[in-house]
């Protein structure tokens, strides 16, 4: 990803930068578990299986992002998460967007969490609007 952003403004890549971390703390922790999957049995309507994967448009986005990053097959959050740490993106995105980064990603307390991250959520979309 930061190949591609070479020719772009500083702004620019800030902003991508600043996107594409809020994008990947936005993916959910667990992959949910619908009703029929809680069965003790293996019922599932052929239409609920695999609902995801036959969105075609959701599968190309996703096969879009794992090229991006390099990475073989669908990206997972922790693909992901891995990929901003490693280049070291969250650091150069706005200052509220890496304390919320650090806040999700690092801090143990949910009291931190929640006051911290508050603040910093309000902060940011205080200061860029075009990311609330």
């Amino acid at each position: 990803m930061t190949k591609s952003l070479k020719d772009n403004t500083v702004q620019a890549k800030k902003v991508i930068n600043d996107q594409f971390v809020l994008a990947a703390l936005s993916i959910p922790l667990n992959s949910k578990v619908n009703n029929f999957e809680r069965l003790s049995f293996s019922y599932l309507p052929a239409s609920m299986k695999d609902f995801d994967e036959a969105n075609i448009m959701a599968r190309e986005e996703q096969l879009e992002m794992a090229r991006m990053l390099q990475v073989e097959g669908y990206p997972t959050r922790q693909s992901v998460i891995h990929y901003i740490t490693m280049e070291n993106i969250h650091s150069v995105a706005d200052e509220h967007v890496g304390e919320l980064y650090y806040l999700i990603e690092q801090e143990d307390s949910p009291f931190v969490i929640s006051r911290k991250g508050k603040a910093a959520l309000d902060a940011l979309c205080e200061s860029n609007p075009s990311l609330a």
